[in-house]
């Protein structure tokens, strides 16, 4: 999808077996009555969790009114614990041991927040839960949105947020117990940044079963436009792992949001995806350079090419006298003799065998 749009994201289990809120932790603020049979969202004054507060996780409330989404009262998305340190702000929540459902309320708090502002990854029990999630490209600005997974609670469920870039705000983090088996994908959130239009980028995230007994095939069940997923399996085991690819190819400049929903059995899960495709600028065509036009003859069109000089090595030009004119033929049919030797060059002397010895030799060879 093109836009904005705030993305619910659910790890269900059946129907008839809903999952029942636990723990509600109304991030960065006071307590908030809830709007449904569930517990309140409680204060986050670290009583009974740890938060990010030591860690410069600062409470804040926001500057606009900020679209809800989920089950969060509006009233939990005026406030936020933010802030983007060194290390991940984190939730130790206690909890019975089984399966639980882990939901983070994220928000964008500003209503001219732009795309890059809150780029986030987050773990549950020690599993990618979101990875290189653009929280205003996946939402918008002022506006909430809603990652949720399945984990396995050892007594205390870890939850950890941090920022790859700007900086972070969680307005809640929500447990839910489940009554039956789950399907939970890792990470349930994703981000692509930024790809060029025509081009395609990548991901991959591992779903697998939670709190089942028995295996069941698995296939994709929906895929907003832009994005594509393949399972490397078609069938996932109840204590097995299946990767899924994830690909975002964007056919236009600009923002998109959308999800990827799975099913094995009667559980799904839906994976919030999210990228912004970025025009691709045309080279310009090259402009020839000056230098390289040939350079215009400067004699003028038809005229002779010019003699080159000789060099030093060209051989010395003939000395032979200029031929005659041809007899007359009314006198004699040949060249009287003194015509020819006039004509004829002599013949040079013979060399004196005594200059072609070395003095050496002369002096060996002369009479006393």
């Amino acid at each position: 999808m093109l836009g904005f749009a705030a993305s619910v994201l659910v790890t269900a289990a059946p129907a008839s077996a809903a999952p029942t809120p636990v723990v509600r932790i109304n991030a960065g603020g006071g307590t908030v009555a809830a709007t449904d049979a569930g517990p309140d969202w409680a204060a986050d004054d670290g009583a009974t969790w740890t938060n990010g507060a030591a860690l410069g996780y600062d409470a804040v409330e926001a500057a606009t009114a900020v679209t809800p989404v989920g089950d969060a009262p509006a009233e939990v998305f005026q406030t936020a614990r933010s802030g983007g340190g060194s290390e991940p702000m984190a939730w130790s929540i206690p909890a019975a041991a089984g399966s639980y459902e882990v939901r983070l309320y994220l928000a964008s708090l500003e209503a001219d927040a732009a795309v890059g502002a809150s780029v986030i990854e987050a773990t549950a029990e020690g599993k990618a839960f979101v990875s290189g999630l653009d929280v205003v490209a996946a939402a918008g600005p002022a506006a909430g949105y809603l990652a949720s997974t399945a984990v396995t609670s050892d007594g205390t469920i870890d939850v950890a947020v941090g920022t790859l870039a700007g900086s972070v705000a969680v307005s809640a983090v929500e447990v839910l117990a489940l009554d039956a088996h789950a399907l939970a994908a890792a990470p349930a959130a994703l981000g692509f940044g930024q790809v060029d239009v025509g081009s395609t980028g990548t991901a991959s995230v591992d779903v697998s079963l939670v709190g089942a007994t028995e295996g069941a095939a698995l296939e994709v069940t929906d895929v907003s436009d832009g994005f594509t997923a393949t399972p490397s399996a078609s069938a996932l085991s109840a204590d097995g792992t299946v990767s899924v690819d994830l690909a975002f190819s964007p056919t236009e400049a600009g923002t998109f949001s959308g999800t990827v929903t799975l099913a094995a059995g009667d559980a799904t899960t839906v994976i919030g995806v999210s990228g912004v495709g970025v025009a691709v600028e045309e080279e310009p065509e090259p402009t020839p350079s000056a230098s390289a036009s040939p350079e215009p003859s400067s004699e003028p069109s038809g005229s002779a090419v010019a003699t080159p000089e000789p060099s030093d090595d060209s051989p010395e030009p003939s000395t032979d006298p200029e031929p005659t004119s041809a007899p007359d033929p009314t006198t004699s049919s040949a060249p009287s003799a003194t015509a020819s030797a006039r004509h004829r060059p002599s013949p040079a002397p013979p060399p004196n065998p005594a200059l072609l010895l070395s003095p050496a030799t002369s002096r060996m060879t002369s009479p006393r």
